[in-house]
């Protein structure tokens, strides 16, 4: 008597003690065995057993909702499962694959933040690491940044030599063509509407870096995964670069095991054009290629303001390639309110660029040599434009280290800046149109919600480090906003290139009770932040993520 002979009660019978992998192989056999391994009785019996034997600690309620799924559903828990459970590890205080979050259990927190040029991480056991923003590949996908970082860094320290006529540089030269500080105001004016699209260029802050890794590898490629995640929004392959970047990330940094553990948790600062879709793979990126216990996804604005704890507020976060104004009105941010602007840092060092080259000077520098924290200190944005023509008549030279390239090396050389220092920064916030932006967001809203927004503007991101930038909107807004006299910018102490990082460290665990006020941490707020755990993906897959 063969298999095919017994009825269809008791193959159901005999398919049940199988496991989920032999039904599946049984059902390739031939028709009738087909029909009977995709019985739904069947495979909501094999859920259920192999849920229950995982080790992982379910809800309640997912037994309940077994009887409303189809067969495919069922199959799609069960290979979301069996995907996960051999890279997870047990909790090493309470022993179990879910973590008991009992008294003596700890959170291991793994913080990353992908800026549009810097990527930071901050992990349970090490101190702050950062990683260029940006994929330097080849065909076998290496990242040829890492590799080859020796070569990447100055080897030596140059004078630069100046060629031609030397009374152009003299320290004598008039600033400017000889007319009045009302015209050199209009001049800048002038630039405002236009300039958006001149200043979104091609040319990166990894020129210098991509250069030195082509002349070693001639198949290499760059890509920069931000922008590659906010141009292919409507791609099913649009964050296949971002997840390279990442999976490489979270290797260079070590964090991977941490990660594995049950009591892990990945706090992702999403940045602010982030879709449902692209959470949902993201989602599914984090949990079945790392193994990760709980994930966060934190939008950057509420992040930053976590860091300070103000729950009413503007954040105005300007990085290297844009700028973004976001709102948040008690604790949730307002995502139809949000401004943003593809200008940045960046800019800055193409002004720098296209001023020394109007000098007519041979110097090897480029934009990225330019993008330098010491070139960046010695600008500074003025508060008058029109009086510093007026009180510094005489250009003032000032020689800073910049970083060059050389036949294929890159070094660091002398060069001499002059009136760039403040005209670069002044064409590039002209171009920002930041209190416009500032007063968008809060157009429509009652006057004191604005009151309130505008004494707690926090600025973060590292354009926002420039010197004058704070006092020069200040007295943009005053003279834009009469109504609103007092203004209050915070700035947080340290680095606000990390401040976004810092700020998911604040971010209370889900279904915890806050120690000020005693009340459950939501698990989801609305546009701001949600949390996500190992066992809801498992259950629920890709549909844990909330649609927004």
């Amino acid at each position: 008597m063969s298999l095919l002979d017994l009825p269809d009660e008791l193959l159901t019978l005999v398919l049940v003690n199988c496991a989920s992998r032999d039904v599946l192989s049984v059902a390739n056999t031939c028709r009738r065995l087909s029909k009977v391994a995709n019985d739904v009785f069947l495979w909501r019996k094999l859920c259920d057993r192999e849920l229950s034997s995982s080790g992982l600690q379910l809800p309640p309620s997912a037994h309940r909702r077994e009887v409303q799924m189809g067969v495919q559903a069922l199959k799609r828990r069960l290979q979301r499962l069996h995907r996960i459970l051999p890279k997870i590890t047990k909790c090493k205080t309470c022993k179990h694959l879910t973590c008991q979050q009992e008294t003596f259990c700890h959170e291991d927190r793994v913080v990353l933040d992908v800026g549009s040029k810097t990527t930071w991480c901050l992990g349970p056991n090490s101190m702050w690491q950062k990683h260029p923003s940006v994929l330097i590949g080849d065909q076998h996908g290496n990242c040829l940044a890492c590799e080859h970082a020796d070569k990447l860094k100055p080897q030596a320290m140059l004078h630069t030599k100046f060629h031609g006529n030397i009374r152009p540089h003299s320290h004598h030269q008039p600033l400017l063509p000889p007319f009045g500080p009302q015209d050199l105001v209009s001049s800048f004016a002038s630039m405002r509407m236009g300039s958006r699209a001149r200043f979104s260029s091609a040319s990166g802050v990894f020129d210098d870096m991509f250069n030195v890794v082509k002349s070693i590898n001639p198949e290499s490629y760059l890509r920069h995964p931000l922008k590659c995640l906010q141009e292919d929004r409507g791609d099913e392959g649009g964050c296949t670069v971002f997840e390279d970047f990442i999976s490489h990330v979270l290797k260079k940094f070590q964090v991977t095991q941490n990660l594995q553990q049950a009591n892990s948790s990945l706090v992702f600062c999403e940045p602010y054009f982030m879709s449902t879709a692209q959470r949902k793979k993201l989602c599914k990126f984090f949990f079945e290629s790392t193994g990760a216990g709980r994930l966060c996804f934190l939008n950057k604005a509420y992040s930053t303001a976590a860091l300070t704890q103000i729950e009413t507020c503007i954040v105005v976060d300007s990085g290297c390639h844009s700028t973004v104004v976001s709102v948040i009105i008690n604790g949730q941010v307002q995502p139809e309110r949000t401004q943003d602007c593809p200008i940045g840092g960046q800019v800055l060092s193409e002004n720098l660029l296209d001023r020394l080259r109007m000098r007519q000077w041979d110097c090897p520098v480029s934009c990225e040599g330019l993008d330098n924290h010491q070139v960046k200190l010695s600008c500074y944005l003025s508060a008058n434009i029109g009086l510093e023509h007026t009180t510094v008549y005489d250009e003032v030279f000032k020689q800073c280290f910049v970083q060059c390239q050389r036949g294929g090396l890159l070094t660091q050389e002398w060069v001499e800046f002059g009136s760039e220092l403040y005209i670069a920064p002044e064409l590039m916030y002209s171009a920002m149109q930041l209190p416009d932006m500032i007063l968008k967001a809060v157009r429509g809203l009652p006057r004191f919600q604005i009151q309130q927004l505008v004494t707690h503007i926090l600025l973060t991101g590292a354009n926002t480090e420039l010197t004058g930038f704070r006092r020069r909107l200040v007295s943009d807004l005053r003279r834009k906003m009469p109504d609103f006299a007092h203004l209050n910018m915070h700035t947080y102490s340290g680095s606000r290139s990390w401040e976004c990082c810092m700020g998911g460290t604040c971010l209370l665990l889900a279904n915890t009770s806050d120690p000020m006020t005693l009340f459950p941490v939501d698990s989801y707020v609305c546009n701001t932040y949600q949390w996500i755990t190992r066992e809801d993906y498992i259950l629920h897959g890709e549909s844990a993520v909330r649609n927004e």
